[in-house]
């Protein structure tokens, strides 16, 4: 018994050593990167930040944002299947793919435990994260109030971390996306949270390498105290240039009494486009996204049903009707049963749930419901029934 416990604590004891040796190690190269990545980016580090090892599933634990609402609404948009978890799944998608990560809101690293063999390669792209957070306030740029905004924040402080390693390891910076390659996955959520995830590499890399070309650390700097405002502006950089703003688009309100809550965002092109892309042809899907003016999405919710209304204004007549076209063809992909259809109306009913759109000036309107009763008590309130009997 004796020999167990001496063994044990000579385990124990290797294994300590082992782990401060590693330690030390990190930090020995930790010195030489921050300097390279100080020259490089043209930011001085201010003060060290400290790093603690997490397991992947604490990782994923604290890192997956999604919870029982955002998994109704996903499934309502036909962005998730019914059976598919949220938690779940979101919770196993970043222990998979987070190796480690800056935290600026508690200033810290965090680096996942059983993949740290792989930090050497990350540590210069996320030290630029703690440049970008004492200089610019992370923080400030991550409370964006909406899917939209967030995401555009998102893309400007990934792409310059993709930039800003290009060249620590000897590349140009180039307008070629990061290399994430395409999902092969085939759940529908999978490939969801995987657009979510790709975007700010992919798209942030493109957008900050225009900023590069146009005016350097400069202009990449200027970037993050004037920030773009939409994942439209990260889509096409010109709009950002030109400070093209997204237009206000607002909805009718539904009274529906206790018991029920509302939640309102705006989604963005991104979003719209992921929606499509998951269903329909990529291109199709990225040129009927590409015409996106504003949103305004509502979701209603109680324990028992919802309704979501979807208001987009698009920039042009011509852009509204594509949009009409690729999503009737989204949902007929998908299974849907046309139950009514006009120049300006189609209804729908797939996987029990009614889904109604319609075109009003330059807008588009989307309601759907597994209620038809909540669907034609919106129409009456936004004064939209004599569309809906047409």
């Amino acid at each position: 018994m004796k020999r167990l416990v001496v063994v044990a604590l000579v385990s124990a004891f290797v294994l300590t050593l082992l782990v401060t040796a590693y330690h030390q190690c990190i930090r020995l190269d930790e010195a030489e990167i921050i300097h390279k990545v100080e020259e490089i980016r043209g930011l001085e580090l201010l003060h060290e930040v400290p790093y603690e090892f997490m397991s992947p599933e604490e990782i994923g634990k604290q890192t997956s944002n999604l919870d029982n609402r955002s998994e109704l609404m996903l499934k309502a948009l036909f962005m998730a299947d019914e059976n598919e978890s949220i938690k779940e799944v979101s919770v196993e998608h970043k222990a998979e793919h987070v190796v480690a990560y800056y935290d600026p809101w508690n200033k810290v690293f965090v680096i996942s435990e059983k993949r740290a063999s792989l930090l050497r390669k990350i540590l210069p792209h996320e030290y630029v994260h703690v440049l970008q957070d004492q200089h610019f306030d992370l923080t400030r740029l991550l409370s964006r109030r909406t899917f939209d905004e967030l995401m555009a924040a998102r893309a400007l402080i990934e792409g310059d971390a993709c930039i800003t390693t290009d060249l620590y390891e000897g590349r140009e910076p180039s307008v070629e996306a990061a290399a994430f390659g395409s999902s092969s996955s085939e759940s529908l959520l999978e490939r969801t949270l995987d657009a979510f995830m790709e975007f700010p590499y992919v798209e942030g890399k493109i957008f900050v390498s225009r900023l590069y070309e146009e005016g350097g650390w400069d202009a990449v700097n200027a970037a993050f105290l004037d920030p773009p405002t939409t994942t439209e502006q990260i889509i096409h950089p010109n709009k950002y240039f030109s400070r093209e703003p997204r237009k206000n688009v607002t909805n009718a309100e539904l009274p529906l009494g206790e018991g029920w809550t509302l939640s309102s965002d705006v989604l963005g092109e991104f979003f719209i486009r992921t929606m499509l892309e998951l269903h329909i042809d990529e291109d199709a899907a990225r040129q009927a996204a590409a015409g996106w003016g504003g949103d305004s999405f509502d979701f209603y919710t109680n324990a028992s049903s919802y309704l979501f209304v979807l208001n987009i204004s698009w920039d042009s007549i011509a852009d509204r009707d594509e949009f009409f076209t690729a999503y009737n063809k989204m949902l007929a992909s998908i299974g849907g049963e046309l139950l009514l259809n006009s120049s300006k109306v189609a209804m729908w009913v797939v996987k029990d749930k009614y889904v109604w759109i319609c075109k009003f000036g330059e807008n588009t309107l989307i309601l759907s419901s597994p209620c038809l009763d909540l669907l034609d008590a919106y129409l009456n309130v936004a004064g939209l029934y004599e569309e809906h009997a047409a």
